[in-house]
């Protein structure tokens, strides 16, 4: 269902480097809209980063479902992603996304849960700070992707897979690894 009221849209163009060797957009790509479109959303409702930045917080991805409904490919060009967020619980500000190609078909959904913390402390904001920084006339709209998430384990089939050093363009500008990496 979209939403009614407090929503975001973006058009989004696919180019022949959006695709691995399959066809098939790649998942760091859907990552990237994804961010930017959450980012533009927070800054034009007064919550993105510029105005966190003043108060000492700053926004970090928690957890993030994507459904895809259909294969994003080539043949697509460019869609349009909507966002909106609901309301918080506690410390949580749960965010939804839908992506319709041009004749109006769900190409993906996402559920995505954020956290805001302390830039010096890098703890979570109580949820009264929350409240205050984080304030709009929130949509009931859900997507259609829950926000149930499985906690990964170890368990007797986890094997080591490989090391990875961290490159600079790896990082953002939280000094953080990026999600979309």
């Amino acid at each position: 269902m979209l939403p009614s009221k407090t929503y975001y849209t973006m058009d989004c163009a696919l180019y022949e480097s959006n695709f691995d060797t399959s066809g098939t957009v790649k998942p760091h790509r859907i990552m990237e809209f994804l961010q930017d479109a959450a980012g533009e959303h927070a800054n034009n409702l007064g919550f993105g980063w510029d105005s966190l930045d003043s108060t000492g917080c700053l926004w970090v991805l928690s957890k993030i479902k994507i459904r895809f409904h259909k294969p994003v490919t080539k043949d697509i060009g460019r869609f349009t992603l909507y966002t909106w967020p609901l309301k918080p619980d506690r410390f949580f500000a749960d965010r939804c996304f839908i992506a319709l190609d041009g004749d109006g078909d769900r190409l993906f959904s996402a559920a995505s849960v954020w956290l805001v913390i302390d830039r010096d402390t890098r703890r979570i904001v109580s949820a009264d700070r929350l409240k205050s920084i984080y304030n709009c006339d929130f949509d009931d709209a859900r997507c259609d992707v829950d926000f149930d998430f499985a906690r990964i384990s170890r368990d007797d089939g986890y094997s080591f897979g490989y090391d990875k050093t961290v490159r600079r363009s790896d990082m953002d500008i939280n000094g953080h690894v990026n999600n979309t990496n």
